[in-house]
């Protein structure tokens, strides 16, 4: 509200061990973050308070996290990638409808540094 020249600390988003890896932001100001780390933590999380409080809107399967999190110039497609820590293929999620309901890209990558993008048209760019 002041350009950045406060900041505060946000509590409500997992906890001290988890990693919040990229920040979205939607057409209507919805926050979202990737995160990695804990079972309890890890996901893509939603504010819609500015950051005051955030909720979980999908876990990942394997309990490791999201590494990125694009979304569309029309503000509701949202795309994330996943962490591959573990020995499960990396996965590629969407959602239509600002995060209510995902659903999975096949295939899947084994890539650890995973990047997505977008642009006008809309095109995804998913970077390996």
């Amino acid at each position: 509200s002041d350009e950045g020249q406060t900041w505060a600390e946000v509590t409500s988003l997992g906890s001290s061990s988890d990693s919040i890896n990229a920040l979205a932001v939607d057409n209507v100001g919805n926050l979202y973050a990737a995160v990695t780390g804990t079972a309890s933590g890890q996901g893509i999380w939603r504010s819609q308070n500015n950051g005051t409080t955030w909720t979980r809107v999908k876990a990942h399967p394997n309990n490791t996290g999201y590494y990125d999190i694009a979304i569309f110039q029309s503000g509701t497609r949202i795309v994330a990638v996943g962490d591959v820590t573990s020995s499960a293929a990396s996965p590629v999620i969407f959602s239509n409808n600002q995060g209510a309901t995902w659903q999975d890209v096949s295939p899947r990558y084994d890539k650890k540094h995973i990047a997505v993008a977008t642009t006008p048209d809309p095109v995804l760019f998913h970077l390996l």
